[in-house]
C-alpha cells in the first residue's frame, strides 16, 4: 500500500494526528486520575487533621514546663491514634521544636519550622499542605499542617498529619497500566481501521490507473467500471466517454480512408 505516492499522503498524516491525538489524550488521562487520587487522600487527611487538632490542640496551649511533663504521655497517644489511623502524627510548637510525634522520639527530630507546610501556614494562617521526601520514613509523604491558636489570636505551634504516599503510587502505577494499555489498544485498532479505509480510497485510483494504461496502449474496447457514488465514479464515467468518442472518432477515420482506398 505504502508504495504508491497517494497511500503516503493519506495515510501517515492520518497517523501522525491519531498518534498526536492518542498521546494528548493518555496524559491528560493519566494527569486527571493521579490529580483524583491525590485531592481524594487530601481531603481524607484533612477531615482526619480536623479531628486530631480537636484531641491534641490544647496540649499546646498549655505551658512549656507542663507540656514537657506530659510529653511521653502525649507519645503514647499519637501512637495510639496513629496505629488506628494510619497516620503520622506530630506535635510543633511555635518555634518549630518538636513537642511530640508517632513515629520517632521529639528528641532526635529536627527543628521542623522551615518544613514546606508549616511555611506555608506562616504565610497564610490557615491549614496547608505539602507533598515530599520524609527523611525520617524514607518515603514520599502528603502533608497537612493546623495551625493552633491561643484565645489571643497568638500562634501556639501546628498540628501536623501525613499519611505515606505509597498505597496511592501504587494505585496510580495501576491505573497508569489500565490507560496505556487501552490506548495501546486503541491506537492498533484505529491504525487497522486507518489501513482499512485507505485501501478502499486507493483500490478505485489504482483500477483507474490500470485501466488508463490499457487504453493509452490501444485497448479501446476497455471501459473503467468505478462506482463508488462519489467524485471517482463521475471521473471514471466521464474517461468513458472520452474513450467512446475517441473509438467512434477513430472508427470513422478508418471508414473515411477505406472509401478512398477504394
Amino acid at each position: 500500500m505504502f508504495k504508491s505516492k497517494i497511500s503516503r499522503r493519506l495515510v501517515i498524516p492520518f497517523l501522525i494526528l491519531m498518534a498526536a491525538s492518542i498521546s494528548l489524550l493518555g496524559g491528560y488521562l493519566l494527569h486527571f486520575f493521579y490529580g483524583e487520587h491525590m485531592q481524594q487522600q487530601e481531603a481524607e487527611l484533612r477531615r482526619a487533621d480536623g479531628l486530631v487538632d480537636t484531641l491534641l490542640s490544647g496540649v499546646l496551649l498549655q505551658d512549656e514546663k507542663k507540656q514537657q511533663a506530659e510529653a511521653l504521655q502525649l507519645e503514647k497517644n499519637l501512637q495510639d491514634i496513629s496505629e488506628r489511623t494510619g497516620m503520622r502524627i506530630t506535635v510543633v510548637r511555635a518555634d518549630g521544636r518538636v513537642l511530640a510525634d508517632s513515629s520517632e522520639p521529639a528528641e532526635h527530630m529536627g527543628n521542623h519550622l522551615e518544613r514546606p507546610e508549616i511555611q506555608g501556614i506562616l504565610h497564610t494562617p490557615v491549614q496547608d499542605t505539602a507533598i515530599r521526601w520524609s527523611e525520617t520514613l524514607n518515603e514520599n509523604m502528603l502533608y497537612v499542617a493546623t495551625p493552633v491558636y491561643d484565645r489571643s489570636g497568638e500562634l501556639q505551634g501546628f498540628i501536623r498529619t501525613a499519611l505515606p504516599l505509597t498505597p496511592i503510587e501504587a494505585s496510580f502505577a495501576h491505573t497508569q497500566e489500565v490507560v496505556l494499555w487501552a490506548l495501546l489498544v486503541t491506537a492498533l485498532l484505529t491504525i487497522l481501521v486507518g489501513l482499512l479505509l485507505a485501501h478502499r480510497q486507493i483500490r478505485p485510483i489504482r483500477q483507474m490507473t490500470e485501466d488508463a494504461f490499457c487504453i493509452i496502449h490501444g485497448d479501446l474496447t476497455k471501459r473503467l467500471e468505478i462506482y463508488t457514488g462519489d467524485e471517482l465514479e463521475i471521473l471514471a464515467h466521464t474517461i468513458n466517454q472520452l474513450t467512446n468518442k475517441l473509438s467512434a472518432k477513430i472508427r470513422a477515420l478508418s471508414a473515411a480512408a477505406h472509401e478512398r482506398a477504394l
